[in-house]
């Protein structure tokens, strides 16, 4: 069955909090969920998982975690989806160029 987004939110609290045990100085990106084409389309549902991890990263005060928008890093396409659910080869080279260009001024990376 589909998990609530608060018992999804708690779960990934628990992630974070061992990631911060182990690192406590790493940057952690939080990548919300993307639109899909498939029968999650629009999905009031997906909107509150992605509202859930926006709360969740402003809650902890934490200046090394970010969180990036998954819906604008692929469009819902269903020729970028090998499933109507999960990004095929083509469709995870437009969500990485694209999520390139976030991290990189988020992250203070240098870009190639």
């Amino acid at each position: 069955g589909k998990i609530p987004p608060a018992i999804f939110a708690a779960n990934y609290r628990q992630v974070l909090d061992a990631i911060r045990r182990e690192r406590p100085a790493i940057s952690v990106v939080i990548i919300t969920p993307l639109d899909v084409p498939g029968k999650w389309a629009g999905s009031e549902p997906l909107e509150q998982y992605r509202q859930a991890l926006r709360d969740l990263a402003r809650d902890r005060h934490d200046p090394q975690l970010f969180v990036v928008e998954g819906v604008p890093l692929i469009p819902p396409d269903l020729t970028l989806f090998q499933d109507g659910l999960h990004p095929n080869d083509r469709g995870f080279q437009v969500m990485a160029a694209r999520l390139a260009a976030q991290l990189a001024p988020m992250l203070k990376l240098s870009t190639p």
